[in-house]
């Protein structure tokens, strides 16, 4: 056991000055605080635009800009389309009284029934606006 720790103590005593001479290479490899930055490339100054290029680019805005024009148009018929078709299936399924319905059936089928004044007048305004919202 003697024997191993004498080469433990000479290995130790070996490496560790090469460790303390390789950090301090490392360290002064390394800039200090004060040594100003590297310098980068400069880059090369950019070019102005050329009028062709310009030309290039109005073009192309223009015809994205009348793309975009007929796309709208053509969201906003088929939002209608179907949303008409919504309003004729929802109307199909209600079916309205048939001729002759007596007054307090009719009113019982709105749902006016028992609304009297202010609030009859305001069920009546509501059923316009909706009626109006679905067309």
């Amino acid at each position: 056991m003697d024997g191993d720790a004498q080469l433990y103590l000479l290995l130790t005593l070996t490496l560790w000055p090469l460790v303390l001479v390789g950090c301090v290479v490392a360290v002064l490899r390394m800039a200090s605080r004060s040594t100003p930055p590297a310098k980068r490339q400069a880059s090369p100054p950019a070019t102005p635009p050329s009028e062709a290029q310009l030309a290039t680019l109005a073009a192309d805005q223009a015809e994205l800009f009348s793309t975009l024009g007929k796309l709208t148009t053509t969201v906003k018929r088929l939002s209608s389309r179907a949303g008409m078709q919504d309003y004729r299936e929802r109307a199909a399924t209600v079916e309205a009284p048939p001729i002759g319905t007596s007054k307090a059936e009719l009113l019982r089928h709105y749902g006016m029934s028992g609304k009297v004044g202010p609030a009859f007048a305001q069920a009546q305004l509501d059923l316009e606006r909706n009626a109006g919202n679905t067309h």
